[in-house]
């Protein structure tokens, strides 16, 4: 089977693919532009106009521990007749990412066995607690057999047992589903390795490393705002262009528990994925960045060294 990140990363066509795929583009762009003429609410986050922020007011923040990658499961609950959860078999990934303020927390279910998304719950709500969460899908972004189907989701984490739980409203049905799983990859593990304080500055550079099993170079800076961004380009290259890119629209520094996370966003899908690292020093003093990178369906760890500061 070949690696799901060849559906996710810039990955650069063969020669005899070039013409299939601009024309396959051309189809893409005419069909985006009915359905963007269709509803004038609708916001496409992707160009030049930012997804609108979460509604101002008391936020709760999600607990940062519980974001990652879940194997999940969708059936029916035990007190329900008539119920068939079959035709969902397939979907099998819940992940849940928070931008801060750019899209606020952004949960997906998706499948690895077929490789598209089910649903996109674009900055959901937080609350009452800070592991529980519940939203509705603000763009159709659902793909394949039973994509865009579920109209609502409710959910919470259980952080000590890496476990999770919630349900699904399918308005197609009226059935609401019941959703379990449990951790592949959640950023608190991250906190459990060795912590460091260090200011920003320090983190900034140029590292050299792997990413998802990909050699390449990662680059950490700032914007003049103080917006970490990143961007990572594989050592592979075709036609003098890199096989694999990513870039990082913006992260976040915690000194204090000693991690870095960066946020891209994957538009093959309208997802949003997160690299996140535990920063360290080598017994020689050089920053060292080890953790894993996790979007819809796919993960992959990601370790690197820095080579160089920022200039």
């Amino acid at each position: 089977m070949k690696s799901p990140w060849r559906l996710l990363a810039l990955v650069a066509p063969s020669k005899s693919k070039r013409v299939s795929l601009l024309l396959s583009a051309g189809a893409f762009v005419g069909v985006l532009a009915c359905a963007l003429s269709a509803s004038a609410q609708t916001k496409m986050f992707f160009r030049n106009e930012p997804f609108p922020s979460p509604t101002p007011g008391t936020r709760i923040a999600l607990n940062g521990k519980v974001e990652g990658i879940y194997k999940i499961r969708i059936q029916c609950p035990a007190s329900v007749r008539g119920c068939d959860a079959s035709r969902f078999a397939a979907f099998d990934r819940l992940t849940i990412v928070d931008s801060g303020r750019q899209y606020g927390v952004w949960v997906t279910l998706a499948s690895k066995t077929q490789g598209y998304v089910l649903d996109n719950y674009i900055a959901v709500n937080i609350g009452p607690e800070s592991h529980q969460f519940s939203g509705f899908p603000r763009i159709d972004t659902g793909m394949g057999p039973g994509g865009g189907r579920f109209s609502y989701i409710t959910g919470e984490f259980d952080q000590p047992k890496g476990t999770f739980s919630g349900s699904v409203l399918d308005a197609r049905t009226g059935f609401t589903y019941a959703v379990v799983g449990e951790k592949i990859h959640a950023l608190g593990d991250l906190e459990s390795a060795q912590q460091l304080s260090m200011p920003v500055e320090q983190i900034l550079g140029t590292y050299r490393g792997k990413l998802i099993g990909h050699p390449g170079k990662l680059v950490v800076s700032m914007r003049p705002d103080k917006q970490i961004v990143g961007y990572f380009a594989s050592d592979q290259t075709y036609l003098d262009t890199p096989t694999m890119t990513f870039s990082y629209h913006f992260g976040h520094w915690d000194p204090e528990l000693g991690t870095l996370r960066l946020v891209f966003l994957n538009e093959r899908f309208f997802s949003l994925g997160k690299l996140a690292f535990s920063v360290r020093r080598s017994p020689k003093g050089i920053v060292e960045l080890s953790g894993v990178q996790f979007t819809t369906f796919a993960a992959g760890a990601a370790t690197f060294t820095k080579v160089q500061d920022a200039p």
